[in-house]
């Protein structure tokens, strides 16, 4: 059993040992011992909750605060307990009175991400960016039709000829979506305003023959470009 002095210092020999300090009135709540009887004054003033014996065996002087009941447990060397006092209340010889000890600063706690309110603000902005895409597909207006009704083509696109004229690609792409309609818009066409769209149809079709001798592959224009000029044909000799 450690055996203390006046002084504070502990005057049997425990190489290697060291002293462990507890709050009595605390179950398993470690104490603070002090190396001066002003027990405070900061962390230099402070052996903190274990005290280790100096080279000798011998323990440095030791001053408890006069406001906790203190439990303190000697350890060898080997980790074993060599002895224990389970109380060391105010007024023993070597608890000193003094002014409370300098509290241990709190070290703020790392808070963890919100991660729910991240994934909240991301849904947010994809519903807002949704509804934006969703404006703006309705704001498309519906693209024009191949052709203008039949009535309106002449005033449409001027005379034949002309930059603004309806060309042969135009009445080629009409026919293939609807026969019938294009063949009812080609009755209102002029026989001159027919024989410049033969003439284009026949350029294009002419192109295309050379494409399918250069590469052997047919393209199913070509019979929408037959077909079609057919009806022109008979339109005119009508």
């Amino acid at each position: 059993m450690p055996a203390f002095a006046e002084d504070g210092t502990v005057t049997c020999p425990f190489p290697a040992a060291w002293l462990e300090f507890y709050n009595a009135d605390k179950d398993k709540w470690t104490a603070v011992a002090y190396r001066t009887e002003e027990c405070g004054g900061g962390r230099e003033f402070s052996h903190g909750t274990v005290v280790a014996a100096l080279p000798d065996g011998s323990f440095p002087p030791v001053f408890l605060w006069d406001k906790i009941n203190y439990r303190v447990v000697a350890k060898g060397a080997d980790g074993s307990v060599l002895a224990t006092i389970e109380r060391v209340e105010p007024g023993s010889e070597f608890v000193a009175e003094g002014a409370a000890p300098e509290p241990e600063p709190v070290r703020p706690q790392p808070v963890a991400p919100d991660l729910t309110a991240e994934l909240a603000a991301e849904v947010e902005a994809l519903r807002a960016e949704n509804a934006e895409l969703r404006r703006a597909m309705a704001a498309v207006e519906e693209p024009p039709p191949l052709l203008p009704e039949p009535d309106a083509l002449m005033a449409d696109y001027g005379p034949v000829g002309e930059e603004a004229d309806i060309t042969g690609d135009m009445l080629l792409d009409a026919f293939e979506v609807d026969p019938t309609e294009t063949a009812a818009v080609v009755r209102t066409l002029s026989a001159t305003r027919l024989k410049h769209l033969s003439e284009q149809l026949n350029v294009e079709r002419a192109r295309l023959d050379r494409e399918h001798q250069a590469t052997g592959i047919a393209n199913p224009r070509s019979a929408s470009i037959d077909r079609l000029l057919g009806l022109l044909t008979r339109r005119g000799e009508v």
